[in-house]
């Protein structure tokens, strides 16, 4: 038996902590959630009144956390209080500086110490079925693992501090662009007529399978367990998504790597949080992709593809669209990047002013617009005046968000190159 102490006893950590009870550990546990302190009481954890308390004289301590603020925050305040010598696993994702600078205090203070992020899931953390991605010294891993074993089922050691995170990262860079993936090709199928089911039985036989598929398939139906048969309740809500999402992108900056595919990921899922579904599952991007909240088959365009740009006439690739002037679109920019842009020629941002300047290397766009920048020879305009104008929020209880309003539908002079 170890003397454990869990930190964080949410949606994930207050299951993994009673896990640790069930496998017969002492676990005492913190929150500044009342409920989530009432909740592991139930499950065998002896409920701490502060960090402090929770981590005197315990031979390991386990965070599990928002985010890196929180990790940092809380690591400075209880390396006051542990023994040297005391096992430090964190378990939270985080990005992969905070996580090597974790790992500094720890040694500072004596003690050997692992960042341990997870994989699975609430049904993963309940059902002790959880991945762990696992960072730190080869003595710190074998000292741990047994603990991490009581709580997952497949423990991995991807390297030296911070490897863990790095992979964590990675991973869910993975996960992000496949489920987008995934749900444009329902859409696509929906508007060729091909059911769902026919084309989940194709795909996931086939060349197209994956987790995003086969697992979590983001439409009602073929897999009865995935959150779009329970109205998108989340099992991983798109916030956390797009915060891991975010961290990638982070990381692909620091490192110089080249991600294009994560970056429009994030975009996707930066604007599917603006409107308002950041508590929904990852999975109900769909209705983003769709155009539409509801989600009903044969809806309009979606404001992410050619439908919502609609040539007219044919000729000359002359587009109609919602003009948008170019404080609007900074304001846009602004609200779902800050005032920084991904560095990465290969991953632009969604939002692009193409003004006289930018016009030949944007599809000769002779006017302030809101567009779409890969590939560079052709220009897909996306309306979104409302969210520029801050009303998306409005219409967030249904219809169609994505669509201008009448009295914008004027050429912009877009044109896509021949």
């Amino acid at each position: 038996m170890t003397k454990i102490a869990f930190i964080g006893l949410g949606n994930m950590g207050g299951p993994m902590a009673a896990n640790l009870v069930k496998a017969g550990h002492a676990v005492t546990g913190f929150d500044l959630s009342e409920a989530s302190r009432n909740a592991a009481a139930k499950t065998g954890v002896s409920v701490a009144g502060s960090i402090a308390q929770a981590v005197r004289e315990m031979e390991c301590v386990i965070t599990m956390l928002p985010a890196s603020a929180h990790v940092l925050y809380v690591w400075d305040e209880l390396l006051g209080f542990v023994d040297p010598g005391t096992l430090l696993i964190d378990s939270s994702t985080i990005d992969v500086e905070s996580a090597r600078k974790v790992h500094g205090f720890a040694e500072k203070a004596g003690c050997p110490s692992l960042d341990a992020p997870v994989s699975g899931g609430t049904a993963g953390a309940a059902a002790a079925t959880l991945t762990f991605m696992v960072g730190g010294s080869e003595g710190a891993f074998s000292r741990g693992k047994h603990l991490l074993e009581a709580m997952g089922k497949k423990i991995v050691h991807c390297g030296d501090a911070g490897a863990g995170q790095a992979a964590k990262i990675c991973n869910n860079m993975i996960l992000g662009v496949s489920m987008a993936a995934v749900c444009e090709a329902f859409v696509l199928a929906e508007r060729l007529g091909l059911s769902h089911q026919a084309l989940f039985d194709v795909a996931s036989t086939s060349s197209g399978q994956c987790w995003s598929l086969t697992t979590y398939c983001p439409v009602p139906g073929p897999v009865p367990t995935s959150p779009a048969n329970g109205g998108y309740k989340p099992g991983f809500a798109a916030s956390l998504m797009l915060k891991d999402l975010k961290l990638s992108q982070q990381a692909a900056s620091a490192s110089g790597a080249t991600t294009p595919m994560g970056a429009q990921a994030t975009q996707l899922y930066s604007l599917f949080e603006k409107l308002g579904h950041g508590a929904e599952d990852f999975s109900a991007l769909i209705h983003l992709l769709r155009g539409e909240r509801g989600g009903e088959r044969g809806g309009r365009g979606s404001a992410l593809s050619p439908l919502a740009c609609r040539p007219s006439p044919p000729t000359r690739g002359e587009n109609r669209c919602g003009r948008l002037s170019a404080s609007l679109m900074r304001s846009a920019c602004r609200s779902l990047w800050g005032k920084r842009r991904p560095s990465s020629l290969l991953s632009p941002p969604l939002w692009d002013p193409c003004g006289e300047d930018g016009r030949q290397a944007r599809g000769e766009c002779r006017r302030p617009h809101i567009c779409t920048v890969i590939p560079p020879s052709t220009v897909s305009v996306i309306p979104l005046t409302k969210l520029a104008a801050g009303e998306a929020r409005k219409t967030a209880a249904g219809g169609d968000l994505f669509r201008p309003p009448p009295s914008a539908s004027a050429e912009c002079g877009c044109r896509r190159r021949p």
